[in-house]
């Protein structure tokens, strides 16, 4: 069984990696990647408490 909201977190993550990748920290915005991974912005507070956060997330994840 999978964890609620566990595709949320990883559609973020998905997103993230490109959009850092794409524009870089400062460039990318949480609005725009809650956009394209259809989540809502405080779905980025919950998982992962804020966007430098999720950056640091999202570099693991590209490294995995």
């Amino acid at each position: 069984m999978t964890e609620p909201g566990s595709d949320t977190r990883q559609r973020l993550l998905d997103t993230a990696i490109g959009e850092f990748a794409r524009a870089g920290f400062d460039g990318a915005t949480v609005r725009e990647i809650c956009r394209i991974a259809d989540a809502s912005v405080n779905a980025v507070n919950y998982h992962f408490g804020d966007k430098q956060q999720l950056y640091v997330e999202a570099v693991k994840a590209a490294h995995r």
